[in-house]
């Protein structure tokens, strides 16, 4: 055991000398990035959305991770092969749609970034892997008659929703935005 436990220092300590930090545990490393990116937040340079969402997509990872009997993972181990598993996990195994496993890749590769630029890893893990490619969303338009039986309808039961429906059809704007209007 004390073997083992001096050669384990050599090796951090020679990659920690050769610049690099891939024996690092990745949750370390995660949470250094969630420290970082939740000062961002705090300094208003990230909103509150982008926060949430970072913060549950490395809870998913971090379950994967158990799951998968890895909970010391190294960040050496954060490569390709990991990223691929773990997209076509969420894909065929959780049955995710193709939008939110691309949501999921697009958050792998700016963690990654960040871990690349930090020395964690050295290659990029998402290198090679594309987006899946989505059929385009069909957008139906009502027609006139129906969109005047609709504001018809609201005017006279709910005008606070037409009015809503109105700033959503007139100006492009998507609930989301209209709810964050203070």
């Amino acid at each position: 055991k004390e073997i083992n436990e001096n050669l384990e220092k050599d090796l951090n300590s020679f990659f920690s000398s050769s610049g690099t930090k891939e024996f690092t545990e990745f949750d370390e490393a995660v949470n250094i990035y969630i420290n970082q990116f939740t000062t961002e937040f705090k300094d208003a340079n990230l909103s509150s959305d982008t926060l949430k969402t970072y913060l549950s997509r490395i809870k998913n990872i971090r379950k994967y991770i158990k799951d998968t009997g890895d909970e010391n993972l190294l960040c050496c181990k954060f490569n390709n092969d990991f990223v691929i598993e773990y997209l076509d996990y969420l894909r065929y195994e959780k049955g995710v749609s193709a939008r939110t496993r691309d949501n999921y890749y697009t958050f792998i590769r700016t963690l990654s970034g960040w871990m690349m630029q930090n020395k964690y890893i050295i290659e990029n893990p998402c290198e090679g892997i594309t987006k899946i490619q989505k059929r385009k969303t069909e957008k139906t338009v009502i027609p006139k008659l129906e969109r005047e039986l609709i504001f018809d309808y609201y005017q006279k039961t709910n005008f606070n929703f037409l009015v809503f429906c109105l700033c959503c059809y007139y100006c492009l704007a998507r609930r989301t935005e209209l709810s964050k209007i203070k």
